[in-house]
């Protein structure tokens, strides 16, 4: 089924205002914090990179260990939305993890992963959401319906991460 014309038009309207948006955060992050992120994007060799956003370092710090000794990737870690939308738009990671509360604390953040997971699957970045909500949750909060997004439950192990991540990027 086709998008009525008014409708698509406003759908690229609200994806210019998005991208727009997360241009003047990376501005804003540059006049502030300078160009050491985009030198830490110059030297990352051939390992996909991955960005990993939630609110507990004991969390990031978990997916950081098992994906860099395990999946052989770089991980950045972030405890912010905007703090990942800025990584998102300079590193251009393979994949993002995010646990689901954080999204909600960020509008924008959680406004950039429904319009990533809405993208075409050769340009949507794919998505594990890593979280400790309950199932119901899932199917009412997260965009389940992308063939980019996984949701994961954080009581696993690092055996199903590390499956996940694997068959998104199709790295080992």
């Amino acid at each position: 089924m086709e998008t009525p014309p008014v409708i698509a038009e406003v759908l690229r309207a609200r994806d210019q205002q998005l991208q727009a948006r997360i241009q003047l955060l990376v501005s804003r992050y540059r006049q502030n914090w300078g160009d050491s992120l985009w030198r830490q994007a110059a030297t990352l060799g051939g390992k996909p990179l991955i960005v990993a956003l939630d609110f507990y370092t004991d969390c990031n710090f978990f997916l950081k260990f098992v994906l860099e000794k395990y999946v052989n990737c770089r991980v950045f870690s972030t405890e912010n939305g905007l703090d990942m939308l800025v990584k998102v738009a300079v590193l251009r990671p393979a994949l993002v993890i995010s646990g689901l509360n954080v999204l909600h604390a960020c509008p924008i953040a959680y406004e950039w992963i429904l319009w990533n997971a809405d993208q075409p699957e050769d340009i949507a970045i794919p998505v594990v959401i890593f979280t400790g909500a309950s199932e119901s949750r899932w199917a009412r909060e997260a965009p389940t319906w992308a063939r980019s997004v996984r949701v994961l439950s954080k009581s696993g192990d690092g055996h199903a991460i590390r499956a996940v991540v694997q068959e998104l990027i199709g790295h080992s």
